[in-house]
């Protein structure tokens, strides 16, 4: 039965771009569409380096977004130097602003002790920030948090709440964290049933392991009919996607 527990959240970087949740003033607008359109080569080559002088300078007009897609790119030496330490300024810059992707990407840095001095309990609180802010990778990463009882309290109850918050919002990981929870039976009733449908539902949102997950239930008949055909087109979905231990069943079916 594949089921290894629930995955760590570090959640992916938003495409740069992403607007803040202040509204921008015309000036840092225009500047955010410039940095994108040399970002991205939009009618003319790419040109990085100025997309991220354009970037510094609306994030200094106050723009959040520009903060934060400045420190993505300083996080990944993505077309500047890579400078964790700097990334994390910039990705505070942008959560002072209002901008709650950068408080989410500020609290993985501090959870993490990357670029800044570990604190996971300042992680929490930037987590909740994002999540009340409206980004889900904070409500996901602030579950997680409360599952594993690090940096806050367990508290599966909330763990729950928030990623079911993170799940409707279409965060894959945190469904298949709640189908872990009902297989489990671990702050919820055990519901195999349920963890089933949560499983399928963060396959279907590309997320590997749960097609494993669910595929391992198919093959064991646990908590759904025995459907080994089922099972064997989940384990190549999972294996497609990167999951090697699903690549590894595949090679003894």
């Amino acid at each position: 039965m594949i089921d290894r527990f629930y995955l760590v959240l570090f959640c992916l970087l938003l495409p740069v771009g992403a607007p803040s949740v202040a509204a921008p003033g015309p000036d840092t607008a225009a500047l955010l569409a410039e940095a994108e359109k040399y970002y991205f080569g939009e009618g003319g080559p790419v040109d990085k380096a100025r997309a991220a002088r354009l970037f510094a300078q609306a994030c200094d007009g106050g723009e959040g977004s520009g903060c934060y897609n400045l420190g993505v790119m300083h996080e990944n030496g993505d077309g500047v130097a890579q400078d964790k330490a700097r990334a994390a300024r910039l990705y505070g810059g942008a959560c002072d602003r209002g901008n709650a992707a950068g408080c989410n990407s500020f609290g993985v840095m501090h959870e993490r002790g990357d670029g800044v001095a570990q604190d996971k309990a300042r992680a929490v609180r930037l987590y909740g920030r994002a999540c009340d802010g409206g980004d889900v990778r904070g409500c996901a990463n602030l579950g997680f948090m409360h599952v594993k009882g690090d940096g806050v309290g367990r508290d599966t109850a909330r763990a729950f709440q928030l990623l079911g918050k993170a799940c409707d919002g279409g965060n894959a990981q945190s469904c298949y964290n709640l189908g872990v929870m009902h297989n489990k039976g671990d702050g919820v009733a055990q519901d195999k049933t349920r963890a089933a449908r949560l499983y399928g539902k963060a396959c279907d949102g590309g997320y590997a392991l749960s097609c494993a997950s669910l595929g391992s239930m198919y093959d064991d008949g646990d908590g759904v009919s025995r459907d080994t055909t089922r099972a064997l087109q989940l384990y190549e979905k999972a294996c497609d996607a990167g999951d090697d231990e699903s690549c590894e069943i595949l090679e003894d079916w």
